[in-house]
């Protein structure tokens, strides 16, 4: 799971959970724990396998990376194929293009550049995040505290 959303693979928890929606609601889910990992590969789900959960197709899981930050993926169990020989498993089939943000100051010029930092110092005087490409951290906000995103 964190190759495939391209998380650190030598640092914090990770946990799954298995959500079973209540009723016919689609936005609300009962949550089965179903354990958790740490970087060095120990945790009470370690040794578990897919194939040992029963999912079948349409059935939710919801995976967080960083306990601390909470980084929440909901993955959707969609098909259930025949092993291809020559494959190693678990394997990623497919991915979502991520969802980028772009530089608030970029767009001011009306650019788009997609924002790889956080101008911590700007987004806590105006409540709400502003995101900076590298050039218009290093041009308007060389001096402010921000971090990578």
């Amino acid at each position: 799971m964190r190759d495939a959303f391209n998380h650190d693979t030598s640092d914090h928890m990770s946990g799954f959970w298995k959500l079973i929606p209540r009723g016919k609601s689609t936005k609300k889910f009962r949550e089965v724990d179903i354990g958790d990992i740490n970087p060095f590969g120990e945790g009470t789900a370690a040794h578990l396998r897919v194939g040992a959960l029963h999912l079948k197709p349409g059935d939710f899981l919801r995976y967080v990376y960083d306990f601390g930050d909470w980084i929440e993926h909901r993955i959707i169990f969609e098909s259930i194929g025949a092993l291809e020989e020559g494959k190693t498993y678990p394997r990623i089939v497919e991915q979502n293009k991520p969802r980028y943000e772009y530089c608030v100051d970029c767009g001011r010029k009306g650019k788009q550049t997609v924002a790889t930092w956080i101008c911590i110092e700007c987004s806590d005087k105006r409540q709400k995040d502003i995101l900076l490409c590298e050039s218009c951290l290093d041009e308007n906000h060389a001096e402010h505290w921000a971090e990578e995103i």
